[in-house]
C-alpha cells in the first residue's frame, strides 16, 4: 500500500514558486526571499502605516529598528516617513529618560523587520521540509548558490531524517568546492605573474560571496 505522502504530495503555493525563483538568483536563496519581503514590509510601512497607532506602539517597544534594517529603511530615501517615525521614537525616549529610575533602557521586543525576516526564513525552511524530495525542487536547489550558514542550520533542523540532512550537506559541499575553486583563482590572479589574465565576473565577486556564506546577504 502506498504511503499517504506519495498519495497526497504537499500542495505548491505561491511561496513555493517564489523560492524556486530565488534558487535561480545570486546568493543564498532564503536570504533573497527574506530581503525581498523585508523590503516590501519597510516600503509599505513608509507608504501606508507611518501614523498607524499600533505600528507606532510596536516600534516604541522595540526602540525602532536594528542597525541593519534601519540602514535599509534609510536607503528607501523617504526622509519624511522616516522622520515621522523617529520623531515619535525620540519623544518616547525623552519620556523614558524623564522618568528614569536606574533601569536599563533596552528593547522590549525584537525589531519588527527582524520578526518579518525570521518568519520568512521559517516558512522557507518548512518548504524545504515539505518539498525536499521533489525532483524539480532538488534540481533547482542543486543549481542555486549555497545557503548561508544560518539558513543551512535552520533547514537541516527542519528536514525529515538523517538521509535528507546528508543529501543537503552533499549539495552544500559541492557548492562550497565550486566557490573555493573560483576564490582560489581570484587569489592566484593577484600574483604579479598572472595579473594580465584578468578576472571573470564570478571571480571578482567571489570574496564577497565567501563573506556572505557566513553572515548572509549584506545591506
Amino acid at each position: 500500500m502506498k504511503s499517504t505522502e506519495s498519495q497526497n504530495p504537499p500542495e505548491k503555493f505561491t511561496s513555493y514558486y517564489n523560492l524556486l525563483d530565488a534558487f535561480a538568483a545570486k546568493g543564498c536563496p532564503i536570504c533573497r526571499r527574506v530581503n525581498v519581503t523585508v523590503h516590501h514590509y519597510l516600503d509599505g510601512l513608509l507608504y501606508e502605516h507611518v501614523n498607524d497607532p499600533k505600528v507606532r506602539e510596536n516600534l516604541r517597544h522595540s526602540l525602532g529598528f536594528c542597525s541593519l534594517h534601519a540602514a535599509r529603511l534609510i536607503a528607501l530615501g523617504d526622509g519624511l516617513g522616516v522622520g515621522i517615525i523617529y520623531r515619535d521614537l525620540l519623544l518616547s525616549l525623552a519620556r523614558k529618560l524623564q522618568n528614569w529610575k536606574g533601569k536599563d533602557i533596552k528593547p522590549e521586543r525584537l525589531c519588527p523587520a527582524c520578526e518579518v525576516a525570521n518568519d520568512v526564513a521559517e516558512r522557507a525552511a518548512h518548504l524545504f521540509q515539505n518539498h525536499f524530495r521533489d525532483q524539480d525542487f532538488q534540481t533547482a536547489l542543486c543549481q542555486s548558490a549555497p545557503l548561508c550558514l544560518q539558513h543551512l542550520v535552520l533547514v537541516l533542523a527542519h528536514l525529515r531524517g538523517e538521509s535528507e540532512q546528508k543529501r543537503l550537506i552533499e549539495i552544500q559541499q559541492t557548492k562550497l568546492e565550486g566557490l573555493d575553486r573560483v576564490l582560489s583563482e581570484f587569489i592566484r590572479k593577484h600574483d604579479y605573474r598572472f595579473q594580465e589574465e584578468g578576472f571573470t565576473a564570478e571571480e571578482a565577486s567571489s570574496w564577497k560571496q565567501a563573506v556572505m556564506l557566513f553572515v548572509g546577504q549584506l545591506p
